[in-house]
């Protein structure tokens, strides 16, 4: 059993935690953006092919604590790096370092990089090489005050990158929150499921993956695990072929618009990459236009941020936004991701739960709006 650590973004914490227990993980605690776990080789592989909810999973092989930079390349020397990396491979160092001890986080990941190398050349005489792309070893640097962890990245690329996505709107939603605010909604996965206003079709394409247990890696060709000295590619196989085993073609009606056909054209096109799973209707339809989904649908909405609000067609605002959601969305649970946390005060409508999350940089409120 290792000690793993998942990643994710602010406020989706205790959804990946239900997740990660669902995928085999044990002992798992919550923290602010990562949630830590126990878990065998088996459930490192399961969690990196099958989570919708981490950016990465990594494997931390060493703590110590440093406040200079020669106490930071000797704390690296201290691992036994032959059990991970050989001379002919290459590596890579992450880093994140909020540290008032290593005031330049670049020169703190240099001088790991340098200890690594040093300590090959001082034992077998050569240097494994330093690759930025598809290295075969991704080392994760976290130094916070004088802490410092060192792990090792099993997921490589972060995993919101699935592979289906080709073209995309603007300000896009990334595909881990995507996944969260449905996680988040409690969506029954059986009921109707809706976005009026969709973009690249982002959320209606998580919503199905989930609902037909389509895993997130499907189309996903590389993983940092596999080229780890302890792959095992018989438990590998395991894991991906009793995933795909669980998909099914048995999901509700799920759909999106949007009011301008150029973002429906991109939904269509990023939703052909997993057309072999299922197949969604996008809509080039206003928010007013739509006909009423059936009652008990679960409908979430990214509506656009700021002065772009302003300029969509026949919604000028929030107000005009709950007079819509009153007579169109009957009988149905809303969901609504903004930004503007002040204007969607003017919604005309009861608040019945309210999550604070990150859609990237910006601080947002996701919304639920029963309407009976």
């Amino acid at each position: 059993m290792m000690r793993l650590t998942a990643k994710t973004f602010h406020g989706l914490e205790d959804v990946l935690a239900e997740e990660v227990k669902s995928l085999g993980g044990k002992n798992v605690l919550v923290n602010r953006r990562v949630v830590t776990f126990d878990g065998d080789l088996k459930t490192l592989y399961r969690c990196n092919y099958e989570s919708r909810l981490a950016i990465n999973f990594l494997l931390p092989i060493h703590r110590f604590q440093a406040r200079t930079d020669d106490e930071l390349y000797e704390g690296v020397k201290q691992i036994r790096w032959e059990e991970h990396l050989d001379p002919k491979k290459s590596f890579m160092i992450q880093f994140t370092v909020r540290s008032d001890h290593f005031k330049h986080s670049q020169y703190a990941a240099l001088k790991t990089k340098d200890a690594i190398a040093d300590y090959f050349r001082d034992k077998y005489g050569e240097r494994p090489s330093v690759s930025k792309e598809r290295a075969d070893l991704i080392i994760d640097l976290n130094i916070r005050d004088n802490k410092v962890i060192l792990s090792l990245n099993s997921t490589g690329q972060p995993l919101f990158k699935r592979g289906y996505r080709h073209v995309m709107g603007e300000a896009p939603i990334n595909e881990i929150l995507a996944a969260g605010l449905i996680a988040l909604s409690e969506w029954d996965k059986k009921s109707e499921f809706l976005d009026p206003m969709c973009g690249s079709g982002t959320i209606p394409i998580e919503a199905a993956m989930a609902a037909a247990n389509v895993p997130p890696g499907v189309l996903r060709k590389f993983y940092s695990l596999i080229r780890w000295n302890n792959f095992d590619q018989r438990i590998w196989d395991e894991v991906k072929d009793s995933a795909v085993d669980r998909i099914t073609d048995r999901i509700p009606r799920i759909a999106g618009s949007d009011a301008h056909f150029g973002m429906v054209k991109k939904a269509r096109i990023n939703q052909t990459n997993l057309e072999d799973y299922f197949r969604l209707s996008f809509q080039n339809f206003n928010i007013k236009e739509l006909i009423a989904p059936d009652p008990g649908s679960t409908i979430i909405m990214n509506p656009p941020y700021g002065e772009r609000m302003s300029q969509m067609e026949g919604i000028k605002n929030y107000e005009a936004l709950g007079d819509i959601m009153k007579k169109q969305f009957k009988g149905s649970t809303v969901w609504i991701i903004t930004s503007d946390r002040e204007d969607i005060k003017h919604i005309g409508l009861k608040t019945s739960k309210r999550i604070n999350l990150k859609n990237g940089p910006l601080d947002c409120t996701f919304r639920r709006y029963d309407l009976y």
